[in-house]
C-alpha cells in the first residue's frame, strides 16, 4: 500500500478563508495506553467504542505474527489491554482499518495483505465460551477480484451485507468497490465497480464507503479522475445495476486539494465533508465540503493546512468526525509543534476557525496518527490512535476532552 504525497504549490482561491487564525490549544489530552511490545503495537485504524471498552487493530508483529485485534478496558483508573487475536499471514496480515460490530457482538474487519492469495482478507471475530475465533469470510486476489483492502467496512443491518473498497485489483487492476453477501452458509463476493472502467474515472480507493439511507455508496479515490489527483464518487443501484458517477475531480479549481485518503462524512441536506492528503494553498492538505446546488456538485476548501512554524498540522490521512452541533474533528499525520501531527477541531462562526487540541511528539507522547478517523463518546470526549511513539515507541491510544 502506498501513501503518495503530491508536491503542489497552488494559488489562493476565493473559497479559502482570507485570514488563517493561529491555532490555540483548548482541551485536555490524555494518553490512555502505551503499547509495550512490537507484537501488539502500531495501531492505525479507527477505534470502536462499545460498553465502555475500546476495540482496535494494530500492525505490530514478531514470531510469525502479522498484526492483531485488541481490546482496551478501563480498570482502577487505568486502561488494560487484551489481545483478542493475532494474525499469522495465512488468515490475513496488516489490518490497516478499524472494526465494526453486529448485534451479536461479532467483529468484522479487513487486512491489507495475506490470506489464501496474499492480497488481503475480510474477517469475522466471534466470541464463544470466552474465546475469540476468527473466520476468513473472503480472501482477495482470485481472478479479477479486488486486492489490498485498507477500508473500514459498512454493514447493512437488515441483510448483513458488507461493503468496502480495494486499493488495487479488479478488471483493470486499479481497485474496486465490492460487497459480501451471506446465503446458505456461504459468503459470496461481488465486484460492484472496477475503477478505470470509464475515461476520467478515479483509481486506487484507500478509504471505506459512506452508505446513505437510500442505499447509495459514496467514497473517494486517491488518484485518477480528470486531473489525476483523485475523485469523489457515487455508486447507485437501479434495476439491479450499479452505476458510478464521479461527483468531483480534485484539481478542478485553483487551491483545490489532492489525493483524498479518508472516508467521507455526511452532514445535513446531503453535504459531504472530507480531507485531502495533499494540495491546497500550501500543498499540505485540506478539509473540504462537497455540496449540490442546481444539479451541480461544488467543492469548497474549508481549511488549508499550513504546517511548519504555524503550529498547524500537515497531511491529514484520516477522514473527519462530525458532531451533533456541526463541528468537525480530525487528525494530521505530521506538522504541529513537534512535527509529528495534531488533533484539530474546525468550527464555523462567520467563517471556519481551526483549533489545535494537541500536537503530538512531546516527551513520551505518541506520534503520527494514521488512517483512523477519531470517534466521540456520549460525553463529547474524542478518541484516537498514534501509530508510533509513546513510552515504548509502539504507538498509543489517546483521549481529548474539548
Amino acid at each position: 500500500m502506498t501513501r503518495i504525497s503530491y508536491a503542489a504549490s497552488l494559488a489562493l482561491s476565493a473559497a479559502v478563508l482570507a485570514s488563517l487564525t493561529l491555532p490555540v490549544e483548548a482541551a485536555t489530552y490524555s494518553t490512555l495506553y502505551n503499547f509495550q511490545h512490537l507484537c501488539c503495537g502500531n495501531p492505525d485504524g479507527r477505534l470502536l467504542l462499545r460498553s465502555g471498552s475500546l476495540f482496535g487493530t494494530g500492525q505490530g508483529g514478531v514470531g510469525g505474527y502479522h498484526g492483531q485485534v485488541f481490546k482496551l478496558t478501563p480498570s482502577g483508573g487505568s486502561w488494560k489491554e487484551k489481545t483478542l487475536f493475532r494474525f499469522d499471514g495465512t488468515d490475513g496480515s496488516n489490518p490497516y482499518a478499524g472494526l465494526i460490530q453486529d448485534s451479536t457482538g461479532a467483529l468484522y474487519g479487513t487486512t491489507g495483505v495475506g490470506g489464501a492469495y496474499g492480497n488481503g482478507t475480510v474477517f469475522k471475530l466471534a466470541k464463544s465460551g470466552g474465546v475469540w475465533t476468527e473466520t476468513v469470510l473472503w480472501s482477495f486476489g482470485s481472478g479479477s477480484d479486488g486486492q489490498e483492502p485498507s477500508c473500514d467496512l459498512v454493514r447493512d443491518s437488515s441483510t448483513g451485507t458488507l461493503y468496502g473498497t480495494t486499493y488495487s485489483g479488479g478488471v483493470y487492476g486499479l481497485g474496486t468497490v465490492f460487497d459480501l453477501t451471506y446465503s446458505g452458509g456461504v459468503w459470496t463476493e461481488n465486484v460492484l465497480h472496477s475503477f478505470g472502467s470509464i475515461g476520467g474515472d478515479g483509481i486506487n480507493p484507500e478509504a471505506g464507503l459512506h452508505r446513505d439511507t437510500a442505499g447509495a455508496l459514496y467514497g473517494t479515490t486517491e488518484e485518477g479522475g480528470t486531473h489525476g489527483v483523485g475523485t469523489v464518487f457515487e455508486l447507485a443501484l437501479s434495476d439491479g445495476v450499479w452505476t458510478e458517477t464521479v461527483l468531483w475531480n480534485f484539481g478542478s479549481i485553483g487551491g483545490d486539494g489532492q489525493g483524498p485518503e479518508g472516508e467521507l462524512v455526511e452532514g445535513s441536506k446531503g453535504v459531504f465533508y472530507g480531507t485531502t492528503l495533499d494540495g491546497g494553498v500550501y500543498g499540505l492538505g485540506t478539509v473540504f465540503k462537497l455540496a449540490k446546488s442546481g444539479g451541480v456538485w461544488t467543492d469548497t476548501v474549508l481549511w488549508n493546512f499550513e504546517g511548519g512554524g504555524s503550529r498547524d498540522g500537515a497531511y491529514p490521512f484520516a477522514g473527519l468526525h462530525l458532531d451533533s452541533t456541526g463541528n468537525l474533528y480530525g487528525t494530521t499525520y505530521s506538522g504541529g509543534d513537534y512535527g509529528y501531527g495534531t488533533v484539530f477541531e474546525l468550527t464555523y462562526s462567520g467563517g471556519w476557525i481551526e483549533t489545535v487540541f494537541h500536537s503530538f511528539g512531546g516527551s513520551g507522547d505518541g506520534q503520527s496518527p494514521g488512517l483512523g478517523t477519531v470517534i466521540e463518546d456520549s460525553a463529547g470526549n474524542v478518541y484516537g490512535t498514534a501509530y508510533v511513539g509513546g513510552t515504548y515507541g509502539y504507538g498509543t491510544v489517546w483521549e481529548v476532552t474539548p
